[in-house]
């Protein structure tokens, strides 16, 4: 979460409303470009279960970079921002959001 956006607003109650994944890797060629679809289906089928079980509605926003933006909107991800070079040279940041 960019906590610049966040400015007017009590940090401690948007950390407190938030749900985060810091980093989700499979080691290379651990389960084949094949199997990636439907690992990361299954594994993010997950995820939302657990948030969709507390009852509660929370929007989902991720970071993420263009190399992965076409998976997480298979998953009804929407790019809200993207930044050239956000992550380094050569990995664009691109902030995406999912309302559940």
């Amino acid at each position: 979460m960019i906590y610049q956006s966040y400015q007017d607003i009590d940090k401690q109650s948007v950390i407190n409303s938030m749900h985060g994944i810091a980093w989700v890797m499979f080691k290379n060629h651990s389960i084949g470009f094949k199997n990636l679809f439907s690992v990361a289906e299954g594994f993010y089928q997950e995820i939302e279960s657990r948030i969709k079980s507390e009852g509660k509605s929370y929007d989902i926003t991720i970071n993420t970079t263009q190399l992965m933006e076409k998976l997480f909107s298979r998953f009804g991800f929407q790019t809200i921002e993207s930044h050239h070079n956000g992550f380094g040279p050569g990995l664009d940041q691109y902030v995406m959001k999912k309302k559940l």
